[in-house]
């Protein structure tokens, strides 16, 4: 019987000594009685090291002490256990997370003798954790950035369906009348019908081409190089001569630009674009400023300002998304404009926006980093 207890006692010893897990048996005091090579290489001990030092001189954080109190007060009522994660710290002062599990020792009588600690070092199972978490927070946004890409893309298609269908009606339409109709008609009219399945047919072609670039600005990696701004802009201006009319509008520019990090074929059409939003929208005498501000050290902001009828600020959350119109504003547009400039700005590594309110005219902006 003896033998069969030695024999039990000795598998018991080697059991806890062996323990991947830390165990440590106190004293009712906090004096450190016994604990098993796991805990004095988890906090970075010499064998025998710890022996006869209380646990409070060992961890003085107030917090473990707090812990430590509701874990006794816990015990004393009637807890088998108390299981509870904290921070604990090594003999050279590093942190690491325990998964700490306190039991209380009773002697023959019933009466509380000490306590055993078992210990498991949980930090790299926290930061997994806390990296899984990470990752499946920005899973679930990347979730509904599709799902809101999805339906930005049905509201994409049916505008492209419906700004591409009106003159494409309107070519059909006057086409069969030449076809069915074509000696009936006299020739200045005949020529009207041919004008205006041109103008239809040079509208779809320009939705096309802004389409064709609002895709390649979307995919096409670019390389930034410094931008001469002033060169950009006056072949913007060339460009939107077609739009003027007979009543060409005032344009002020400054006499000279800061430099700016960009992509210069891309700049000149989101200058075009400003521009022609400028000229259409502006007052019955079309006045247009363009200028730049230092943003911060490392920011240029430009801007053009019109003097139209300024912008809602309800409105002004819809100006940047493709075939985006304001109602009463659709002025020859089909709203792909502003989003060429957001997502030309946005891949220069810049940020767009406007400033305006109704009666006041407004004022488009986009930054670029400074050369």
């Amino acid at each position: 019987m003896q033998q069969h207890v030695g024999m039990q006692l000795d598998a018991l010893a080697r059991a806890v000594e062996q323990s991947i897990d830390g165990i440590a048996v106190l004293a009712l005091d906090g004096t450190i009685l016994y604990v098993n090579p796991a805990w004095e290489d988890m906090h970075g001990y010499q064998p025998g090291e710890l022996l006869g030092r209380t646990i409070q001189s060992v961890y003085p954080d107030e917090r473990f002490a707090q812990q430590a109190v509701e874990a006794v007060q816990r015990l004393q009522e009637g807890a088998d256990r108390y299981e509870l994660e904290q921070d604990h710290i090594r003999r050279d002062g590093s942190p690491f997370q325990v998964w700490l599990a306190v039991t209380l020792l009773r002697d023959d009588d019933g009466q509380a003798s000490g306590f055993i600690l078992i210990a498991r070092d949980v930090t790299a199972y926290n930061r997994m954790r806390e990296d899984l978490r990470a990752a499946n927070q920005r899973l679930r946004q990347q979730a509904a950035d599709l799902a809101a890409r999805n339906e930005d893309l049905e509201a994409f298609a049916y505008s492209v369906a419906h700004d591409l269908k009106n003159p494409l009606t309107s070519i059909l339409g006057y086409a069969e009348l030449l076809r069915d109709d074509f000696d009936r008609f006299p020739p200045e009219m005949r020529r009207e019908f041919l004008d205006a399945i041109v103008d239809r047919s040079a509208k779809m072609q320009q939705i096309i081409r802004e389409l064709f670039l609002l895709a390649q600005v979307s995919h096409q990696e670019i390389i930034l190089h410094p931008v001469e701004m002033g060169s950009v802009i006056r072949e913007a201006l060339v460009r939107v001569k077609d739009v003027w009319g007979s009543s060409p509008p005032v344009v002020q520019t400054p006499d000279a630009w800061p430099p700016a990090l960009g992509h210069a074929p891309w700049l000149e059409e989101v200058w075009v674009n400003l521009l022609t939003n400028a000229v259409k929208f502006g007052g019955p005498t079309v006045e247009i400023r363009l200028g730049a501000t230092q943003k911060e050290s490392d920011w240029v902001r430009f801007w053009i300002q019109d003097n139209g009828p300024g912008i809602s600020l309800e409105d002004q959350t819809r100006l940047f998304k493709p075939f985006s119109q304001l109602e009463g504003n659709r002025k020859e547009g089909h709203g792909l404009g502003l989003a060429i400039v957001r997502r030309i700005i946005e891949k220069c590594g810049g940020q767009v926006g406007v400033e305006s309110a109704p009666g006041a005219g407004s004022r488009f902006w986009f930054t670029l980093r400074r050369a």
